[in-house]
């Protein structure tokens, strides 16, 4: 699998988030059905490594562990998650994604 890029803001915010849950050893990078292009992007923490090494590929970004199931590393080949924050709040972006929709939320293969 191509290696999905993080950004410096993205991995720094993930950071924050672990921090707060301090059993969590990383996250998950889930793709779920729904949106309005037929799959999304979702979060999950990951509290027991052990349990998941079989079904999912770890990616590791110095001291942030990021899992994602091997049934969606296709889908996520090249993706850039980004974090960002403007005057509207903040969001986790994920850019190039396989037709993504107009609003940003979710994509198709």
């Amino acid at each position: 699998m191509e290696k999905v890029s993080v950004t410096e803001s993205a991995r720094t915010r993930l950071k924050q988030l672990i921090a707060n849950k301090p059993e969590a050893l990383g996250v998950i990078l889930e793709i779920k059905s729904g949106g309005c292009a037929g799959y999304k992007f979702n979060f999950n923490y990951l509290l027991h490594q052990d349990s998941i090494e079989d079904t999912a590929t770890l990616l590791h970004y110095d001291d942030l562990t990021i899992a994602v199931y091997n049934d969606s590393c296709s889908m996520i080949e090249g993706l850039e998650l980004d974090y960002i924050q403007d005057n509207f709040g903040e969001k986790f972006v994920f850019n190039n994604t396989k037709n993504q929709c107009g609003c940003g939320k979710s994509f198709g293969l």
